[in-house]
């Protein structure tokens, strides 16, 4: 252990000396190696090499390239991307040395005919010279230029809040022209416009970017065409409130004092019979029912259907209901009661050898029928009977109470109407249906309601 702190103090002292004594020799020293320095930094200023990293590269000769209808196919920003330069340069430069020193490109100008070609990357430098570049060539792909019109489409992504409509939207354009290489324009069949609807509560007027598609509805990327923006259209589109109506028929008839005094309207129905309207609040806000066009009943002397728009304000819509609602209107004969005072007693089914007589043998009864009826009746086209079945009474009986069933009986063979059925209402009146045959054959069916108002009837059954 002394041995050793002996060496460490020998090797102390020896360094102790060497910078104690022969001081002056030691300044001049330095001072004739930093003259000497700066004589081979002034005079000689020896070459170093220094790496830059991420310089662009860009093109050179694109007019030439247009101007033999070529162009570069893809991103061309991407393709070209970066290189790394290494420059060499002398040392009073060195650390001034940075990308803006540095420019590197590929020459388009001798490219004349499509396909895949691999250029060179030239690199320059104001400061140095070049010793490398990395990588040192690009491979790009030349096309023919080409170019088409693409119709515009559109469509809708999400949906509006409750109650709210929007108009089909108005484009500013149907089409657009796209140019790049033959075969990315041969690929796109069409450019979409996606329109939001998502929380949309009010109008507007603005403009959208386009996206290309091919056949498949692939997306094509807009890259690779001519355009220093995204193809784009303006679109138009209106977004109201809704409300729903109902839709008033009877202030649209016209004409209805110049009808046939025998006739009148019985009812007026609407399909649909309301509408869902769209349009600016403050006007919907007052509507309470929505109006058809006129419908003129003058003269009209039997029902019929008619199709009647819609009458709206100026900027509200039907949304749903059509542009016109099918009108119903029936126009029937009115009624009138009329009393017949010795209406016809009569039998049927008689048993052979039988006489049936009936006290009274008349009985009076009002009639409740379309003027029409009434008239006939009076005319004597047709008559009023009342029936008794007698096909039970096969021996003579005196004073049997009968109820007689009213009927009627055309009198003229060409007379319009036809008997059809009849159904008792109670104990004295009855409801006979017959139909009028019109001048074009259509059967219309008519009700005639006879109440018989005499009530005590009896028969007499006696023997020939």
């Amino acid at each position: 252990m002394k041995k050793k702190n002996k060496v460490l103090l020998a090797v102390w002292n020896a360094i102790k000396t060497f910078f104690t004594t022969n001081l002056l020799i030691k300044i001049v020293s330095l001072v004739f190696a930093v003259i000497l320095w700066g004589y081979v930094m002034t005079n000689v200023n020896p070459s170093r090499p220094k790496t830059l990293y991420g310089i662009p590269v860009s093109t050179q000769g694109d007019a030439d390239l247009s101007a033999r209808n070529l162009v570069v196919r893809g991103d061309l920003a991407q393709i070209l991307g970066a290189v790394d330069v290494r420059v060499a340069t002398d040392v009073t430069h060195y650390f001034d040395l940075s990308k803006n020193n540095v420019s590197a490109r590929v020459d388009l100008r001798n490219v004349t005919a499509p396909g895949s070609i691999t250029l060179p990357v030239i690199a320059e430098t104001t400061v140095g010279d070049i010793e490398a570049v990395s990588p040192s060539t690009i491979t790009i792909e030349i096309d023919m230029l080409d170019s088409k019109r693409i119709p515009i489409e559109f469509r809708y992504s999400g949906e509006l809040p409750n109650n709210y409509w929007h108009s089909e939207p108005v484009l500013g354009r149907t089409d657009i022209e796209i140019t790049g290489p033959m075969q990315d324009v041969a690929r796109v069949v069409k450019a979409v416009c996606d329109i939001p609807l998502d929380g949309l509560t009010e109008s507007y007027n603005r403009t959208f970017d386009l996206t290309l598609y091919d056949e498949n509805d692939n997306e094509v990327s807009t890259v690779a065409f001519r355009s220093s923006v995204n193809p784009s259209v303006t679109i138009k589109m209106d977004v109201y409130p809704t409300k729903t109506v109902p839709v008033d028929t009877r202030s649209s008839i016209v004409g209805d004092d110049l009808m046939a005094q025998t006739h009148e309207i019985t009812s007026i129905t609407s399909n649909p019979p309301s509408v869902t309207i769209a349009g600016p609040q403050e006007i919907i806000d007052k509507i309470t029912s929505v109006p058809v066009d006129v419908i003129n009943v003058q003269d009209k002397t039997s029902s019929f259907m008619t199709a009647a728009p819609y009458k709206l304000p100026q900027n509200v819509v039907v949304v749903s209901g059509g542009s016109s609602a099918n009108i119903e209107v029936r126009i029937e004969e009115k009624y009138a009661e009329y009393d017949f005072e010795e209406v016809e007693i009569t039998a049927f089914g008689e048993v052979a050898g039988y006489n049936y007589i009936f006290s009274p043998n008349t009985a009076a009864a009002t009639v409740k029928a379309p003027i029409s009826v009434i008239n006939a009746l009076k005319e004597k086209e047709i008559k009023i009977v009342l029936c008794v079945d007698v096909a039970t009474y096969s021996t003579p009986k005196t004073n049997i109470p009968v109820s007689p069933e009213p009927k009627i009986i055309v009198i003229n063979e060409d007379s319009t109407y036809e008997f059809s059925d009849i159904e008792q209402v109670n104990g004295s009146t009855y409801i006979l249906k017959l139909y009028k045959i019109d001048e074009s054959g259509t059967r219309m069916a008519l009700t005639v309601t006879v109440t018989v108002k005499t009530h005590s009837i009896t028969m007499r059954v006696a023997k020939k």
